[in-house]
């Protein structure tokens, strides 16, 4: 579907950027040293990857005949970097999670399922190898998340959402030091990159619309069957 054709726009449009980096430095290093430089300056350059997981946010699994739905509701993202030595997982959730009356109070859900605001908070989850380098861009990528919108809201600022946000941010910060021949490659992953952003944020908007959508369908096929007899 769209998603995977995001997914392989996103793979082609970095191969792309790569190359015209190698070609770049290997332009500028002069004969027989072209291609040692180029490797160096590519695998020298720090290089953010994330991946965006779905899980169940509360302690335990859920059960019944809706777990399979539930099963994998909530997003989170997990961002490292090339070597693995540092990493952060985040997800955008309630504020004091569980503790929400969203969670228990019926009043509360119905406003929230009208569009209604409540409190969000983003939560990180650091994890570093003993004796590894810090990096900065994943630092710079913890102080955009800590500053993220905390107004939560179903359709318009969900965790999914979130999640598609901070993968766009991960490759802007990828993008801000690369050097390309003639950024052409560049513009390319950008235009790219902001397109599916768009098509990420839609799609989060528009699974939670079904929830309501189903119950007034539901409500109304009722209605129009009690009506005709």
């Amino acid at each position: 579907g769209m998603s995977t054709a995001c997914a392989v726009a996103r793979k082609h449009a970095a191969e792309a950027c790569a190359s015209e980096e190698e070609l770049g430095s290997s332009g500028s290093a002069g004969p027989g040293a072209g291609s040692h430089r180029g490797a160096s300056v590519s695998l020298g350059r720090e290089v953010l990857s994330c991946r965006i997981k779905g899980f169940y946010p509360f302690p335990g699994t859920p059960s019944g005949p809706t777990a399979w739905f539930f099963r994998e509701m909530h997003q989170g993202i997990s961002v490292k970097t090339s070597d693995g030595s540092d990493s952060v997982f985040m997800d955008f959730m309630t504020k004091d999670g569980p503790a929400h009356p969203v969670w228990w109070d019926e009043g509360v859900k119905w406003q929230v399922l009208l569009g209604q605001n409540i409190g969000g908070e983003v939560r990180m989850r650091n994890s570093s190898r003993e004796g590894g380098k810090a990096s900065s861009k994943l630092e710079r990528l913890r102080i955009i998340a800590a500053n993220y919108d905390s107004d939560l809201n179903l359709y318009s600022n969900n965790c999914r959402i979130f999640c598609a946000r901070m993968s766009r941010e991960v490759e802007r910060l990828n993008h801000d030091d690369a050097d390309s021949a003639d950024g052409t490659s560049k513009i390319m992953a950008e235009f790219v990159a902001d397109a599916c952003l768009a098509f990420d944020v839609v799609r989060a908007a528009i699974l939670p619309m079904m929830y309501p959508a189903s119950a007034i369908f539901i409500c109304w096929s009722c209605l129009g069957a009690a009506g005709s007899r």
